[in-house]
């Protein structure tokens, strides 16, 4: 029992350096896993979105028309509106905030909307693209009685980037329509 209650002679400031050394050893070690950890996620992430598929241009003009279809069908005014470049503009001379209010007055007074597109032709140049559509809308106004709308559309789509947190990515949307026979007077028709 000798050994353990020995005084100890006091330590100069080179061997108390090298203590305190071995002392944060393990504090340095862990950040270095740490940092490696980091790396190796950060390598994954990379590697993951380098080779993640991305869908085709014509496939993403295609849920774009999708997303606009469903969002009739759906009376979601937001759904149709997110479609639209924020400089859509068309030869009737509407712009994107004439066709928010058209979108809100349709979808509120709708009892149900029928979207049918008969057919259709894309023709792609990106970042801008070409789409000609026959369709025909139902907008039902109650449970039975309805108003056919047949059009034959010339639609404008461009690539542009969809916002703030998309500022390395690009979408399509929707630039212009034509073929739809709305002017800027369109309060006549409701």
């Amino acid at each position: 029992m000798e050994g353990l209650f020995e005084e100890r002679e006091p330590v100069s400031p080179e061997e108390s350096a090298e203590e305190i050394e071995l002392e944060d050893r393990p504090a340095r070690s862990s950040w270095s896993a740490a940092k490696a950890v980091l790396w190796l996620l950060g390598t994954v992430a990379l590697g993951w979105w380098l080779l993640h598929p991305r869908a085709t241009d014509r496939e993403q003009l295609e849920q774009l028309i999708a997303k606009g279809k469903q969002g009739l069908e759906s009376r979601s005014a937001v759904q149709i509106m997110e479609c639209l470049a924020p400089d859509y503009h068309d030869g009737g001379g509407l712009k994107k905030g004439d066709v928010a209010q058209i979108v809100r007055r349709v979808t509120r007074e709708s009892h149900r909307i029928e979207v049918t597109i008969d057919d259709y032709q894309l023709d792609l140049h990106p970042p801008k693209a070409r789409g000609y559509f026959d369709v025909r809308i139902l907008l039902y106004e109650g449970p039975r009685s309805a108003v056919p709308i047949h059009w034959n559309l010339d639609v404008a789509f461009e690539k542009q980037h969809l916002g703030w947190h998309d500022l390395w990515r690009q979408g399509w949307v929707v630039t212009s329509i034509d073929g739809h026979g709305i002017d800027r007077d369109f309060e006549r028709l409701f």
